[in-house]
């Protein structure tokens, strides 16, 4: 980028530059066609909007009807080795595709590093084990976005503080207490 942004000062200093001179030196200094990113990125109105749908986690179980030498037999549903699996959905709700990181913690410490490359609407993820955490782009190379919120998932709930709480009570009281006029 400090290359691309030397030129561009270089050969437009005392002049009046547009986007399509900035476009015309960035893909010159690059050496690649930025038709698809700048339309994307520069001039386009959809946005980045990933999220985490659902992470659920099902028993494996093994049972129901069943070959015998006698014929059929129906066996109860038992539970088998792994035990448990996980599954994760992501979906994108925003109209950019553009490929991006998931990462995965499971249920037996192991972690995991997918990419999706965004252009299907929704992917599902399995797992031998219940996902315990995951993150999309957790190394943030995405900072346009949009839903941060949702970008995230952990299966032990948020512990909140006595300060927390303290702040929340606080605040509710003060602001009651202004939209009266007594504070």
């Amino acid at each position: 980028m400090e290359e691309i942004l030397r030129a561009y000062t270089t050969e437009m200093a005392f002049k009046h530059p547009t986007r399509s001179d900035f476009k015309r030196i960035a893909e010159r200094v690059s050496g690649r066609n930025l038709g698809a990113f700048w339309q994307d990125f520069v001039e386009g109105t959809d946005t980045l909007d990933y999220v985490i749908r659902n992470v659920k986690t099902a028993e494996v179980m093994q049972g129901g009807w069943m070959e015998s030498p006698k014929g059929p037999v129906f066996g109860a549903p038992q539970s088998v080795a792994p035990g448990r699996r996980g599954s994760i959905t992501l979906e994108r709700r925003g109209g950019l595709r553009a490929p991006i990181t998931l990462w995965v913690r499971l249920e037996d410490k192991s972690e995991q590093r997918l990419l999706w490359d965004g252009q299907a609407r929704w992917i599902t993820y399995e797992f031998d084990h219940p996902v315990v955490s995951a993150i999309l782009d957790p190394d943030g190379n995405y900072p346009i976005l949009k839903d941060r919120l949702h970008a995230g998932y952990s299966a032990k709930p948020v512990r909140r503080g006595f300060h927390y709480w303290s702040q929340l009570v606080w605040g509710g009281l003060t602001g009651l207490l202004q939209g009266v006029g007594l504070a």
